[in-house]
Order: C-alpha cells, then structure tokens, then sequence
C-alpha cells in the first residue's frame, strides 16, 4: 500500500456566459464574458481507506470572449491553476468534491467548487 499516489489529470473546463448591465453617467452597456479551456494537471494523493485526500496543480490553455454592447474582442493564454479535493470509493464508482483556483491574466478571480461521479474499470 503506498503512501502517496500521483495521477495525472486532463480535462475541458467552460466555465460559462457571465453577463450584466453596466450602467455609468445614464447610459447602460450589455457586459457579456465567455471563459473555457483545456488543462492538464498532476495530482498529489494521501489514500485513507475509502476516503483520498489530494492536491493537483497545472496548466490551463485558456480562451476567453468578451462582449460590450454586441462588440466582441478575445484573447487567449496559458496559465497555472491549483487546488484540492477528497474523494470517497464504493465499489467502482468515487464521488469527489474539489476546489480549484485559475491564476489567469487580467482576470480577477476565477474559481471552481465541483462535486464529481467518477466511474471506475
């Protein structure tokens, strides 16, 4: 039984359309924001019995849109992400809940909390 396991992780993450109405001195813009990107990520395991505890850390190749009243500009980057979870086994099947932190640029904050099915064979 070892006492730490590694994994590596590749995913697809959007993270949705975000949009508001800005209004400033009277006059009101449509603000709308698409974020999404592929990442890969190495996880760090602590196994304890049916329950793991684990950290992963990475990269996301990243795309994101940005619309102001029907005008839309996008960039595009690399950037590190981390975070952490547990997860809980029965039979082939794991449920996992995990926190994850994106350090991407010009962007203030981006975070996640999932809960996950994963099916094992």
């Amino acid at each position: 039984m070892p006492i730490i396991d590694l994994a590596v992780e590749a995913a697809y993450t959007n993270f949705g359309k975000p949009s508001q109405t800005i209004v400033q001195g009277g006059a009101a813009q449509n603000v709308g924001f698409k974020l999404h990107g592929a990442s890969l990520a190495g996880l760090l395991i602590l196994p304890l019995g049916p329950i793991d505890l684990y950290a992963k850390g990475g990269v996301i190749n990243w795309k994101a849109d940005q619309t102001v009243n029907g005008s839309t500009t996008g960039r595009s980057g690399t950037d590190a992400f981390y975070g952490a979870g547990i997860g809980f086994y029965l039979w082939i099947l794991a449920f996992r809940a995990e926190y994850e932190r994106f350090q991407i640029k010009d962007v203030d904050r981006v975070q996640m909390l999932s809960l996950n099915v994963l099916f094992q064979f």
